[in-house]
């Protein structure tokens, strides 16, 4: 019982100082151009027209990427308004959940110690921090590999129920083909195979 409630209070710690340094400010700065633009656009374009399958920039059709950042940004405007903290929120959300599944991770491998030191190296890097702020797909591709990766650790390792988790790794990877493509599964493929080979 003493290991567990250990095990909740290094999350909350690290929640907590994630929270402070992904969510203060988002609003501070205007977008940057041209992929927060870009993004918020498409996402105003989407809430103000309702059309949520079709990606317009400046009213013209945009297939470069699959939809799931803009369909984010768009729920975050259509809950908080049409301002940059709006546009920004949902990236620094997936931040915090790959900080998180990084400690998770972090202690099914080894131990609670090493996972909170994980997840502590991870949010003092300024890179992160910058980009866990930016309204781009890229912090929600991370996040969604890291979550598969997470899953089909849980199987390899035994822990748990091996088709939960194969689902819940399926799923995670399926968020990361929406956000990137197909390359969500080459990576998440080649780090299991380098796991389990090397």
């Amino acid at each position: 019982m003493k290991n567990k409630s250990y095990f909740v209070y290094f999350l909350i710690v690290l929640a907590l100082i994630g929270i402070a340094l992904l969510f203060s400010r988002l609003g501070g700065v205007g977008l940057f151009e041209p992929d927060e633009g870009r993004s918020a656009d498409i996402a105003r374009a989407m809430v103000e027209s309702g059309d949520f399958l079709i990606p317009r920039v400046n009213y013209i059709e945009h297939f470069h990427k699959p939809p799931l950042t803009y369909w984010a940004i768009a729920a975050s405007l259509k809950v908080f308004g049409f301002n940059e903290a709006a546009v920004r929120f949902p990236s620094a959300c997936a931040a915090l959940g790959l900080v998180l599944i990084t400690f998770l991770v972090a202690k099914n491998l080894f131990d609670r110690k090493t996972a909170l030191v994980a997840g502590l190296i991870l949010l003092s890097s300024p890179l992160f921090l910058f980009m866990g702020r930016l309204a781009t797909p890229d912090i929600f591709f991370a996040f969604f590999t890291a979550g598969s990766l997470y899953g089909f650790v849980r199987v390899r390792g035994g822990l748990g129920n091996p088709l939960l988790w194969s689902i819940f790794g399926f799923f995670f990877l399926a968020l990361a083909v929406l956000t990137k493509g197909p390359i969500g599964i080459l990576i998440v493929f080649l780090s299991l195979l380098g796991w389990a080979y090397f």
